[in-house]
């Protein structure tokens, strides 16, 4: 291991890939270490083989949706990854809500939207009832010039009942402008990208919804899954000379006297320390608080300013699968799960088919006690997620019965979980809270000086979790953006000229 760098990431994620991608495109002399905590990078991308390869299930990260992520949609074409077109999205429910207890308006929202879905059409008859002139809905699109600056004012300024529509939650916001049963029906059954029964901030979940609902372009995967992604950002990384360590815990970040870090590092039972100019914690809430004593206190202040969202997958191989090539996803109806997406196999559809279950809360507390060692769901990467729980099998039959109105059992030959409410990862998305201004605390932790004694700031955060498009890669790509914006004068090459040279 290199003793001293100019930068060190930490965390092996897409944001941590990204990073060291991006820097070294721009400076290749820059000494660059990642340290990974894990015994692979990828952060919350996992696709595990499954029959001996022939399927591949994700239990993580599941697409990529172009008009949504454009940043990640060029690193993907950076790295030359062949994608495959996924024309089908999350499952509309075919349920309506009740109409006696719906108002007149809303009862005309669901006329106009018949054949369509009704979940996605009262929520958005609430929002454009609450935002009203703030935005224009009839006009927006998401290549309209000043788009961007108009939604940073709509964070900032937007008013609902005279307050400030970020100090909000969104269901208060709803709850003011829609029936009980539209806000119920919305949160149920919506189809979209969903935050079930929690309460996020107002203003950024409607400009992050803004974005949603202009989508057009079929989302994607990269061929082979989506460690293919993985695979390939961290060839190229690798390729372009920086140095990938593995199974190494970030304990403590001390400031040295000249100005530098030192990293103490924990690999196994060993400890070590790198010296560095620069560190960039590309990590989630859960790993940053684990730093506190490391951290100064107005940092200490921003990382509670969001909600952790926990997710859980479930998927099985089942042989004679009672679904086909053609089957839509299921929205979870008459069983524990969120949704459902299901895969045939391609060469003898009719032989095997992949079931993958998604849940959030409260779906996901029931899931990760089937775990067969709880307190220790997650995988981390070397140990197959592949399971003989009888519990968690006899949950997945019961779970495709619901599905599918059948009594019989369903054969299944390989079933598995991953649980990212678990250590290290502590969620599988974030929601910033109500109250919290977001364009603050990413200001914040973009650049900080651990000291308070003026110097030039060491130390930068990001990643998906404070970011403003959550929940997405896109988030965690804004997020080292908006690093690599603030390091370029500060990340030149140590042997062309010094760090203070630089910085004062």
């Amino acid at each position: 291991m290199q003793a001293i760098s100019d930068i060190c990431i930490i965390g092996g994620g897409i944001s941590g890939l990204y990073l060291a991608h991006q820097l070294k495109q721009s400076q290749p002399g820059l000494r660059i270490q990642l340290f990974e905590a894990l015994e692979a990078v990828g952060g919350r991308v996992q696709t595990e083989p499954m029959l001996d390869g022939q399927f591949r299930a994700e239990f993580g990260a599941v697409r990529i949706e172009p008009d949504l992520q454009p940043l990640m949609d060029r690193f993907v074409q950076e790295l030359g990854i062949a994608v495959t077109p996924i024309l089908s999205h999350e499952a509309g429910s075919a349920i309506l809500p009740a109409a006696e207890r719906l108002t007149a308006a809303e009862r005309a929202v669901l006329e106009r939207a018949a054949g369509g879905d009704a979940a996605w059409a009262l929520l958005w008859y609430g929002i454009e009832q609450a935002i009203g002139d703030q935005w224009d809905f009839a006009g927006d699109r998401l290549d309209r010039p000043g788009r961007a600056a108009d939604k940073a004012g709509l964070r900032r300024d937007a008013r609902f009942a005279g307050r400030p529509l970020y100090q909000q939650g969104m269901w208060n916001v709803l709850a003011d402008v829609l029936s009980h049963e539209a806000v119920e029906f919305a949160r149920e059954k919506g189809a979209f990208y969903n935050f079930k029964n929690q309460n996020p901030n107002a203003a950024d979940w409607i400009c992050q919804l803004l974005d949603m609902r202009l989508m057009q372009r079929p989302s994607y995967i990269p061929q082979g899954g989506m460690q293919a992604l993985v695979d390939a950002a961290e060839q190229a990384v690798r390729g372009a000379g920086v140095e990938i360590h593995l199974r190494h815990q970030l304990d403590a970040i001390v400031e040295r006297d000249d100005g530098d870090l030192d990293l103490r590092l924990r690999h196994g039972d060993a400890g070590a320390t790198v010296r560095t100019r620069r560190v960039i914690l590309a990590l989630p809430r859960r790993a940053l608080e684990a730093l506190a004593p490391s951290l100064p206190a107005p940092v200490l202040a921003c990382l509670d300013a969001v909600l952790c969202f926990p997710i859980v997958w479930a998927s099985c191989v089942m042989a004679d699968p009672w679904w086909g090539p053609d089957t839509a996803p299921g929205s979870g109806e008459g069983a524990s799960i969120r949704a459902a997406h299901f895969e045939s196999h391609p060469a003898t559809p009719g032989a095997y088919g992949l079931a993958m279950f998604y849940n959030d809360d409260p779906w996901c507390h029931y899931w990760a006690n089937l775990a067969e060692q709880p307190g220790a769901r997650f995988p981390h990467k070397n140990r197959p997620v592949r399971s003989a729980d009888p519990r968690l099998r006899l949950a997945l039959e019961r779970t495709l019965q619901q599905t599918f109105g059948r009594d019989d059992v369903p054969r299944l030959l390989e079933w598995g979980l991953c649980d990212w409410s678990a250590a290290p990862f502590g969620a599988g998305v974030h929601f910033w809270k109500p109250g919290r201004d977001s364009a603050q605390v990413m200001a914040t932790l973009a650049a900080f000086a651990l000291g308070a004694d003026g110097r030039a700031p060491q130390v930068h955060i990001c990643g998906e979790a404070y970011s403003d498009f959550q929940g997405f890669f896109e988030g965690a790509l804004r997020s080292a953006q908006r690093v690599l914006q603030l390091l370029p004068h500060a990340a030149t090459p140590s042997h062309h000229q010094g760090f203070h040279d630089v910085c004062n």
